[in-house]
C-alpha cells in the first residue's frame, strides 16, 4: 500500500511538473520575441563569425566553419541558459509563484518545471545552428549518431549551467540587472574558452581561466564527436565539472527558492 501511494504521489508530482513546464512554453505563443535567442540569434552569430571573422582567424572560411559550429552551438544553448534567471525573476516579481503556493502541488514543482521548459529551447537552438551551418557548408564527418550524441551532451552541460542563472534570478536583483549580469557571465564563459579561437592564442592568465572553464571542454568534446567520431578525456572533465556545478548550485538555488517562496 505504501509503495502504491508513493507511485501515485510521484506520478502526480511528475504530471504537475510537466504542466508547469508546458505553461512556460505556452508563454511563447503570447510573446514570440522569447524565440529570438533560439531562432534569430544562432543564425546571425553563425553567419557573422563565419563570413566576417573566419578568413581573419583561420585563413580559410570553410575550415573555420568546421571548428566554429560546435562553438556556436554552445553559445546558443548558453544564451538559453542565461535567459532562465531573467524569466524566473520576472515570474517572481509578478507574484505568480505566490499563486502557485495556493495550489495543491509540490513546493518545488514550479522551479523544476521552469528549468525543464528550457529543454525544447535548447533543442531548437541546436537545430537552428546546425541547419544554418549545414546550409553554408558545414559537414559533420562523425555522422548523425555522433551529432545527436553531441547535442544531448551539450543539453546536459547547459542545463547544469542553468542552475547558476536560476540562482541569480532568485537573489532579489532587478530584471535588468540580472539580464546584464547573465549576459556578462555567458560572454566570459564563451569567449574565454575555445569557442571561437584556440585557447593557445590567449594570454597565459586567461589560458588558466580557460582550463577551469567547463565550456572549453564542452566545445572540445563536440569537435571530437562531430569531426573525429570519438570521445576523449575532455568529455570526462566536462561531465565532472557539470556534476560539480549541479552539486553546488542546485542546493543553493533550492535554498534561495525555499526562502523566497
Amino acid at each position: 500500500m505504501m509503495l502504491r501511494n508513493l507511485n501515485i504521489e510521484f506520478l502526480k508530482t511528475f504530471d504537475d511538473t510537466m504542466t508547469i513546464a508546458y505553461r512556460n512554453i505556452l508563454k511563447i505563443k503570447y510573446n514570440p520575441m522569447m524565440m529570438f535567442d533560439v531562432l534569430v540569434s544562432p543564425i546571425l552569430l553563425t553567419l557573422l563569425f563565419t563570413f566576417v571573422f573566419g578568413e581573419a582567424i583561420a585563413g580559410n572560411r570553410m575550415e573555420y566553419l568546421q571548428d566554429v559550429i560546435p562553438g556556436m552551438i554552445v553559445m546558443a544553448t548558453l544564451t538559453c541558459s542565461a535567459a532562465t534567471g531573467t524569466q524566473l525573476n520576472a515570474d517572481m516579481n509578478k507574484g505568480i509563484y505566490d499563486r502557485f503556493k495556493s495550489l495543491p502541488i509540490g513546493r518545488f514543482v514550479p522551479l523544476v518545471g521552469s528549468l525543464i521548459a528550457d529543454f525544447p529551447r535548447y533543442a531548437l537552438a541546436i537545430t537552428t545552428t546546425m541547419v544554418t551551418g549545414f546550409l553554408i557548408g558545414w559537414r559533420p564527418e562523425g555522422g548523425l549518431l555522433w551529432v545527436f550524441s553531441g547535442a544531448l551532451f551539450c543539453i546536459f552541460i547547459s542545463s547544469a549551467m542553468s542552475w547558476i542563472f536560476a540562482l541569480m534570478g532568485l537573489m532579489g536583483l532587478k530584471a535588468a540587472a540580472i539580464q546584464g549580469l547573465s549576459n556578462m557571465i555567458m560572454q566570459l564563459l564563451t569567449f574565454l574558452s575555445g569557442t571561437v579561437v584556440p585557447t593557445e592564442t590567449l594570454p597565459s592568465g586567461l589560458q588558466s581561466f580557460a582550463r577551469m572553464n567547463p565550456v572549453t571542454y564542452l566545445v572540445s568534446t563536440l569537435r571530437q564527436m562531430f569531426t573525429e567520431s570519438r570521445i576523449g578525456s575532455d568529455f570526462t572533465v566536462a561531465i565532472i565539472l557539470g556534476c560539480v556545478i549541479i552539486f553546488i548550485f542546485c542546493p543553493l538555488t533550492v535554498w534561495f527558492y525555499n526562502k523566497k517562496v
